[in-house]
């Protein structure tokens, strides 16, 4: 790692102020280290800004190092390709540094939302959801088997730390026989996501102590549905 003016100043651009003040060294004696992958379509889909004193390393004192990670998921980059992949790689990237005390995961849509306004970045804390490394992969197949239409509801899911859902679900009687389908379930919470050609099976889900809900609906207001974990 190097000292880097010029990653200082991709930081300010990339976080809010009382972040990028946890980086500043007085001393000028932090060991600062910048990671900005670039996909096959040319965009930095996220950046790793980390700062440690040498002293630190040396002694292994995570709790003196910094982390911020933010990925750019705007509308337009998550429509690129391989976004799902790059949105995977960043869950292992928040799941490998989950130890880490001061160690801040974002995305550039939070961030333009005011989703972290109340977050106090000079605590030490620690992710409300930790992921798995199954949950990732479950995710990953998640996003394989879905049409890229339900891909903003989904990370719009994950983000909040739903589990993954099981695609293409078979709600079998207690005879064995297949009596209705959801697109997307949740079989620990009983929530399920209809497309239109399932809104018949509704009151079957119904009957069996489901909560059901249809896709078009869910996908023109994402943010109605994520309590239905909680609630």
């Amino acid at each position: 790692m190097k000292r880097k003016t010029n990653d200082m100043n991709k930081l300010k651009d990339d976080f809010p102020p009382q972040l990028c003040d946890l980086f500043v060294d007085d001393r000028n004696s932090s060991l600062y280290g910048l990671f900005e992958p670039v996909e096959t379509w040319g965009e930095r889909p996220l950046n790793l800004y980390v700062k440690v004193r040498p002293e630190a390393v040396r002694n292994k004192e995570i709790e003196d190092m910094i982390v911020a990670c933010k990925l750019r998921d705007l509308e337009e980059i998550r429509k690129k390709d391989k976004f799902e992949k790059v949105w995977v790689g960043f869950l292992r990237l928040y799941n490998l540094y989950q130890f880490i005390p001061r160690a801040y995961f974002v995305t550039e849509s939070g961030l333009k939302d005011g989703a972290y306004d109340g977050l106090s970045f000079g605590e030490m804390i620690s992710p409300a959801v930790p992921m798995t490394e199954k949950e990732s992969l479950a995710w990953t197949e998640a996003f394989e088997l879905t049409d890229r239409e339900l891909h903003t509801l989904l990370n719009k899911f994950a983000d909040n730390g739903w589990p993954p859902p099981e695609v293409g679900y078979e709600l079998v009687s207690g005879r064995g026989e297949i009596v209705a389908t959801a697109e997307l379930a949740w079989t620990d919470i009983r929530v399920a996501f209809l497309r239109d050609d399932e809104a018949s099976f509704q009151k079957i889900f119904g009957s069996e102590g489901w909560r059901v809900h249809l896709l078009n609906q869910a996908l023109r207001d994402p943010d109605r549905y994520v309590s239905l974990k909680t609630t």
